[in-house]
């Protein structure tokens, strides 16, 4: 199984025609939004461009989504946290303004990997046996940190650069 995740787009049109190029490049079994897709108004331009993907899609409530906008859209809405299961560990995906690294759902155990956005800052990193991703931002990076997308298939996590594909950080499982 591969994924494709991104977060933070903010209705950006050109982050989501690098990142749906990029989809065709990668070829991944699923794509995940970690939230703040699209402003209310942007939903009709965003369906359409989505009209010809043909791998499932999910997505989950950023801090900028508003339940009823992200239901105009033709995606899986799986409300603030999403999970799968798989090899012996449970991978979970949010936003990040409810749960992150400081603010834990209460199921995740060690061994678990949690995704999330919100920050816009590309990250890795280990705490007490759990792997928390912070996938970044496609369209609005912070603190001079280069645009991104993840990529994880189930042995490595990869934080990539959407203009270069460059690996950023990697962590092997």
């Amino acid at each position: 199984m591969k994924y494709m995740i991104a977060s933070d787009f903010h209705s950006h049109y050109d982050a989501f025609e690098k990142f749906f190029k990029r989809v065709e490049e990668e070829k991944p079994n699923e794509i995940i939004f970690l939230g703040d897709l699209v402003k209310e108004y942007d939903y009709m331009w965003f369906n359409n461009m989505i009209s010809n993907i043909y791998i499932p899609i999910i997505t989950v409530l950023g801090n900028c989504d508003r339940e009823y906008s992200i239901d105009l859209l033709n995606i899986g809405n799986q409300g603030y946290l999403y999970s799968e299961s798989a090899n012996n560990r449970t991978t979970y995906f949010t936003h990040g303004h409810i749960y992150n690294p400081g603010s834990l759902p209460s199921q995740i155990i060690k061994g678990d990997i949690l995704f999330y956005g919100h920050r816009h800052i590309p990250l890795i990193q280990s705490i007490n046996g759990m792997i928390f991703v912070c996938v970044g931002s496609v369209a609005e990076p912070r603190q001079s940190s280069n645009p991104t997308y993840c990529i994880y298939d189930l042995e490595k996590i990869q934080l990539k650069d959407i203009n270069t594909k460059e690996v950023i950080k990697e962590l092997i499982l």
